[in-house]
């Protein structure tokens, strides 16, 4: 321990995280594991994306941007991908990988699939792949 002002709550989570850790090398025939505070402030960050999902979901937060596939033999638009990304309340971006783990384990994302992708402007892929083949074509 570096730091002999901790309170034994924080010692006890600190080694809580290092425990953790040991577990996920169980199996190998030898393993040390050391505290690392970074794994503390990931933990933080993580908790912080939970606490902060379900109202951004409700307060429109996220956006849906539209990719489409391109069927490179016709040149013509066979469907499309959407992108999802986070606008905070902060003005910036978080981007997929970040909260898209936490929507799976939350099973928010039958939630956020409903709210998002079956509203009205997605609710024909037929519709948007004949705007883009129009598109494409003009």
């Amino acid at each position: 321990m570096d730091d002999l002002n901790l309170s034994l709550v924080q010692i006890r989570d600190r080694a809580n995280i290092a425990r953790k850790n040991a577990k996920r090398s169980y199996g190998e025939l030898f393993s040390f594991v050391f505290y690392s505070d970074m794994e503390r402030q990931q933990m933080i960050k993580e908790k912080d994306i939970e606490n902060r999902m379900e109202d951004a979901l409700r307060e429109g937060e996220f956006t849906v941007f539209l990719q489409p596939k391109i069927e490179p033999e016709h040149n013509t638009v066979k469907g499309a991908e959407a992108l999802v990304r986070w606008q905070t309340r902060e003005g910036g971006f978080m981007m997929p990988g970040d909260f898209i783990p936490f929507l799976r384990k939350m099973v928010l994302l039958s939630s956020w699939t409903c709210m998002y992708l079956k509203g009205p402007a997605l609710c024909s892929a037929a519709g948007w792949t004949a705007v883009w083949n129009q598109f494409l074509y003009q």
